[in-house]
């Protein structure tokens, strides 16, 4: 799925903190990679800054981590 937003759509500043922005995943984002609050999750900056994001399937993380060894 690739969609195109507005930085004020997914960036929301935090009051009383001009160094940092909360990232705000749209909905029809979250719901397509099956995300919920709490769910690991891994961001990439890809080719023209766009921004890559991934679920991470813990097991199957810990499982490429071993075979790795």
């Amino acid at each position: 799925m690739q969609k195109t937003y507005k930085v004020e759509d997914v960036f929301e500043k935090i009051p009383g903190d001009d160094e940092n922005v909360n990232f705000k995943i749209p909905p029809e984002i979250a719901k397509e990679l099956d995300l919920k609050p709490g769910d690991p999750m891994k961001i990439e900056i890809g080719d023209q800054g766009t921004l890559l994001i991934k679920k991470i399937d813990v097991e199957e993380e810990l499982k490429a981590k071993k075979e790795a060894l």
